[in-house]
């Protein structure tokens, strides 16, 4: 363990040079949770063209770098408002008197200790969606698609009832300290009696100097261009147990280089825990995002599983190699994933946005085949932060394909999962799936969306030549037709309710010929913010 301590930190040595940029910013704070409607305004806000210098495929956002975004906008409004409805003046009033009625944070000690609770019933009629073996390796992992994108937290075929609360200390202007405990209770209805568990959902401190932070702790990583993330870190999982090294607000390089536009780095290390299938396996990556104009960014990506308890050994120049992008090992020491992902602004189309990512799972350039469809997945859509002039109506279309290979190692038999759930995209691999959603915001209080979403994925076998991938048994697929409906109210004391309904219709549940089933989630829950 003391060897691959070692790597880690020559490793975290070399990255830190990648970070060091001109002080633009000061001060650590707290993320903001990808549920929060703050995304979704500040996309509004960016269809006005009044948001220039934001980067989406990195999240969760900070919420010092949400109050240097709305205060952006403002500086814009102010310059030029020509072509902005007043409802993007009425929501900039509504989001500074939110998260900026004193910038930041206060400063030195800022003491809250009960910043956020919240009460959630569910009642789920489901059993988890399997990923089979196929001759390519393993993924020992589950999703059920009507909780999915929920950092982790499990269900039971029944009844949960479920308290989390959020709790923040600032100690200093450059440390910030989050615990985020959750508690629930299980009454499945066959199997097993009631339960009681008690959870640390997030718990971390951020320090920040000089527009460079680190982070360490439990914490949610999102890198893609979703509104959960992508096909390389999502919020499916539980957060990881890890540090990153990013810059919390996009930077300009000096000189020629401003040219490149504003960029956004962050290097992760982490283990995946006791519970894989080598014994806290190392996971380690990293992201870097250029904004070359206001409406295109443009990222590549990289993340390294390797070693862990009884594990091929590997040397530093082995882990600085695959770290950085290059192969530097053979033989099953280690498994990449990387690739791209990119958004672009539609100005003739009300600012719509079209995003894309695709990314290889141990990447291979042996034939057109191998390279293009069988180690590879997709991931596309266009966004429309607003359908009519006042941002009321928005929609969202997207598509997705992972091949076969994603996800899946022969060696590293946990897959490319946490504690049972994938890190990336839930659809899972050898699966294909459409999503089309429509939201309505009457208001900035009241917000409905309704989603639907059709998956194909299949059971094959295959056989894996080096140069191709071939089929041996062509086996049942599985087909899932599902529709979510969402409501969320929030009253002006800071209460806010809420509630889903959904249905899935499955055919062939879990690969089995005639297995067809139906699916429900009824659930209703209460916020409160102070």
């Amino acid at each position: 363990m003391g060897g691959c301590l070692t790597k880690i930190i020559s490793c975290c040595l070399v990255s830190a040079l990648l970070f060091f940029s001109i002080a633009v910013w000061g001060g650590s704070s707290i993320d903001l949770s990808l549920d929060d409607p703050v995304y979704r305004h500040l996309a509004l806000l960016r269809s006005y063209d009044l948001i220039k210098t934001d980067i989406v495929g990195h999240k969760p956002y900070s919420r010092a770098e949400v109050v240097r975004l709305i205060r952006e906008a403002r500086k814009n409004w102010e310059v030029n408002n020509e072509g902005v409805s007043e409802n993007g003046d009425a929501l900039l009033d509504t989001l500074e008197k939110k998260y900026d009625p004193k910038g930041t944070r206060k400063k030195g000690l800022d003491l809250h200790p009960l910043e956020e609770g919240d009460l959630l019933i569910t009642f789920l009629s489901a059993q988890p969606k399997q990923f089979p073996i196929n001759g390519l390796g393993l993924l020992p992992a589950s999703s059920i698609p009507l909780v999915s994108n929920r950092q982790g937290r499990d269900y039971p075929d029944g009844t949960e009832v479920a308290v989390e609360s959020v709790h923040w200390l600032g100690v200093t202007d450059h440390a910030t300290f989050l615990a985020h405990p959750r508690f629930q209770f299980q009454f499945p209805r066959n199997d097993g009696g009631a339960s009681a568990k008690a959870f640390v959902q997030e718990l971390y401190g951020v320090f920040n100097f000089w527009n460079v932070e680190l982070q360490a702790g439990r914490s949610t990583l999102s890198l893609g261009q979703g509104p959960h993330g992508g096909l390389l870190l999502s919020d499916h999982a539980r957060p990881l147990d890890h540090f990153h090294l990013t810059n919390d607000h996009p930077f300009l390089l000096p000189w020629i280089f401003k040219h490149l536009g504003r960029i956004k780095m962050i290097a992760f290390f982490s283990t995946l825990g006791p519970e894989s299938f080598f014994p806290n396996t190392i996971f380690a990556g990293y992201k870097w995002t250029i904004k070359p104009s206001r409406l295109w960014e443009f990222g590549f990506a990289n993340i390294l599983t390797i070693g862990g308890d009884g594990a091929p050994d590997f040397t530093v120049g082995e882990f600085v190699g695959d770290f950085i992008g290059f192969s530097a090992t053979g033989n099953g020491k280690s498994n990449r994933i990387l690739g791209i992902d990119s958004r672009l602004r539609l100005p003739f189309m009300a600012h719509a946005e079209l995003y894309g990512e695709a990314f290889w799972d141990d990447k291979t350039i042996q034939n057109f085949k191998r390279t293009l469809i069988d180690s590879v997945a997709y991931y596309g859509g266009i966004y429309f932060p607003r359908l009519d002039w006042n941002g009321t109506f928005s929609g969202r279309v997207e598509f997705r394909y992972l091949s076969e290979l994603m996800y899946r190692h022969s060696q590293f038999q946990s897959g490319y999962s946490l504690n049972g759930e994938i890190l990336g995209d839930p659809q899972g691999p050898d699966s294909h799936g459409f999503l089309a959603e429509l939201g309505w915001e009457p208001n900035f209080e009241t917000y409905v969306s309704g989603r639907f979403a059709y998956e194909v994925s299949d059971s094959d076998t295959y056989l894996s030549t080096g140069d191709e991938i071939l089929v041996t048994t062509d086996n049942a697929a599985e087909k899932r037709v599902r529709g979510l409906l969402h409501v969320d109210h929030r009253f002006s004391k800071g209460f806010s309710v809420r509630g889903n309904v959904g249905y899935e219709r499955v055919i062939n549940f879990n690969f089995v010929q005639g297995d067809d089933r139906n699916d429900f989630l009824v659930e209703g829950g209460l916020s409160f913010e102070l």
